[in-house]
């Protein structure tokens, strides 16, 4: 079986993309932060498999054999989800207590990817409004002359070099 590469993983991924963890993003949403970690953790692990994690998702496989495992989220993530889940709430894992945290799971990645969009948007237009600042203040400084206005208006026919803008 082929092992497949970190960015066949990534792609899988709805909040780790093997970059620092974006604390200021990952904080305001519920859950985003534990399952930042878990997904990172799955990439690691699904790249270097220890028996820890073969058997963990061996008996995961073995549990809900039975039941439609959602095929929407890599098994092995699955299987950590699982774990957590038997880990903080001190008990076994239900195939409702796993489809109630996958549903949170989603939840939380799409308000991330919403907010980590809106967050690149502004980042551009905060480089395009620069530019455009940039090009508002040049003209506007050309413009602050009389006799660039003329200029301006006779589409350069005039002989006047332009005026030196006085900051």
């Amino acid at each position: 079986m082929l092992q497949p590469s970190k960015n066949d993983l990534l792609e899988r991924t709805r909040f780790y993309k093997g970059e620092e963890k974006p604390e200021e993003l990952l904080d305001s949403i519920e859950m985003a932060g534990l399952c930042w970690d878990y997904e990172r953790v799955w990439v690691e692990k699904e790249l270097n498999p220890d028996d820890f994690y073969k058997e963990m998702v061996a008996y995961f496989q073995r549990t809900f054999n039975s039941v439609v495992i959602r095929t929407d989220i890599p098994l092995g993530l699955q299987a950590i989800f699982a774990n957590r889940i038997e880990h903080w709430g001190y008990a076994r894992v239900t195939l409702n207590s796993l489809n109630n945290f996958i549903d949170d799971y989603l939840k939380a990645a799409d308000e991330y990817e919403k907010r980590r969009l809106m967050r690149l948007r502004n980042e551009q237009a905060r480089s395009g409004w620069r530019f455009f600042d940039q090009k508002i203040r040049k003209t506007t400084q050309n413009l602050q002359c009389p006799i660039n206005r003329a200029m301006e208006r006779n589409r350069g026919k005039t002989g006047h070099q332009k005026c030196p803008v006085i900051v």
